[in-house]
This record gives structure tokens, C-alpha cells and sequence, in this order.
């Protein structure tokens, strides 16, 4: 029987640095930092919201009522 390997583990998206550092711009305030990325995360998503096309997202491509 064949040994099943296992998956390669992936380095974070996140790392710990990259926390340290938006921490520390939020002058060490571990709260304004989670905020801030809060706010950040919530701008994206709008965003994203309005690139997509209200009449792609109602209904099939190519359809015509």
C-alpha cells in the first residue's frame, strides 16, 4: 500500500511580525489595531459589493426579461 503523504503545511498569510507591526502602529493598543482591521475588512467588502454588476447578480448572463 502506497504511504499517503501529507500536506505541505503553508506559511501564514498573517505572520506574527505582521501583527507586531500593526500593533505597534496603533501605538500598542491591541484593540485600536483590531479596529482598524475591522474597518479596513468592511471597506473591502464594500467594495467588492460594488464591482460586481446588480444585473449579473439578479439574474443569468445573456437572459433578457
Amino acid at each position: 500500500m502506497p504511504s499517503e503523504q501529507q500536506p505541505a503545511e503553508r506559511a501564514p498569510i498573517v505572520t506574527d511580525d505582521d501583527l507586531d507591526a500593526a500593533i505597534a502602529l496603533c501605538g500598542g493598543d491591541a484593540r485600536l489595531a483590531l479596529r482598524a482591521m475591522f474597518i479596513a475588512y468592511t471597506m473591502l467588502q464594500e467594495q467588492a459589493q460594488g464591482a460586481v454588476s446588480s444585473g449579473y447578480v439578479r439574474r443569468r448572463p445573456g437572459r433578457v426579461h
